[in-house]
């Protein structure tokens, strides 16, 4: 309002929505974040048209203002493409985890179960009963044997 139409300074309204909808998730503070720059767009722009500005100095700011707008946006774009790299880092990382701990699980399971029982298993999601003539049954406590062994 200081220089009226001419120094671009509603410009930097942009970066303000920007920055809200970077900070805040609720979205009546959004609403009124935008509604309070619609106001103040408005106001900058066309205040002059009914009142004289006040120059406060004899030269323009748009330039500089048109920059720095700019240049901020630049640094929020690169903050969220960093952002998404890092992101991105992260979940090859904790695929590469899963990867590793879905390995020692199968390991385990093949440990415990004959690896046909273990494949169907995996496969299908359960077993099929079979009929055995003869078979041994043996029943532990693996807890006790753990704690046997730890002595």
């Amino acid at each position: 309002m200081a220089h009226g139409a001419k120094d671009g300074t509603e410009y930097l309204l942009f970066i303000t929505c920007i920055l809200g909808l970077m900070f805040f998730d609720k979205i009546k503070v959004l609403m009124a974040l935008f509604t309070i720059n619609i106001s103040a767009f408005w106001l900058i722009k066309y205040t002059h048209t009914i009142m004289s500005p006040l120059v406060l100095s004899g030269h323009t700011l748009y330039g500089p203002n048109i920059m720095s707008t700019f240049t901020i946006l630049f640094a929020i774009a690169y903050y969220f493409k960093f952002e998404n790299r890092r992101q991105e880092n992260l979940l090859t990382q904790q695929s590469e985890n899963l990867a590793k701990e879905k390995k020692k699980s199968e390991q385990m399971l093949l440990n415990i179960l004959p690896e046909e029982i273990a494949n169907e298993l995996k496969r299908i999601g359960k077993n099929i009963p079979r009929h055995f003539e003869m078979a041994t049954v043996i029943f532990t406590d693996f807890w006790s044997l753990h704690q046997y062994l730890q002595r």
